[in-house]
């Protein structure tokens, strides 16, 4: 790779914290979504109904966890990531199931929550460096200034892709 110009990062990874922060977003989507890859390949595993209702209570719990504290939160960046911790439980609950259907369904969710929460993490960013706004509270008449990027903002928080829906 250095024949070739190319810096090969040193050490590891994982525990690395200029890797998640010199790589944004993207990087860590997909951290988080190989985590959720490693969930889904142990629950297929481990086939036992224990497991998998153990495994479904605690999902369950994690999303009521996430969700309430989305809600409850009002800075940008932190509502979307307990928004995302609710999401990868959804994943999990539907991998769990142990059927074809449950796996697809985690499958599908998994790809389109990162297209979404990229983009999602993007607008936020713009908005913040643009305007130096962190908060939700903050956003009133941000249309006028950001349209497009607002625009996009209500697009993706209250749709579902329409592939989503033939799952």
């Amino acid at each position: 790779a250095r024949e070739m110009g190319v810096e090969m990062p040193v050490g590891n990874l994982l525990s690395s914290d200029t890797f998640y922060a010199d790589n944004g977003a993207e990087a860590n989507a997909a951290w988080t979504k190989m985590g959720v890859m490693a969930i889904e390949m142990e629950a297929a595993a481990l086939y036992m109904n224990a497991a998998r209702y153990g495994k479904r209570a605690l999902a369950i719990c994690t999303i009521v966890y996430g969700s309430t504290m989305a809600v409850r939160e009002h800075h940008f960046k932190r509502r979307l990531a307990y928004s995302t911790i609710s999401n990868l439980s959804y994943i999990v609950l539907a991998a769990c199931l142990m059927t074809s259907q449950g796996l697809t369904a985690a499958l599908a969710h998994m790809v389109f929550h990162a297209l979404m929460k990229i983009t999602l993490f993007s607008c936020v960013g713009a908005i913040m460096v643009r305007t130096g706004r962190s908060y939700v509270q903050e956003v009133r008449g941000m249309g006028k200034k950001m349209p497009f990027t607002i625009f996009v903002i209500y697009i993706l928080t209250t749709t579902t892709p329409v592939p989503h829906h033939f799952v």
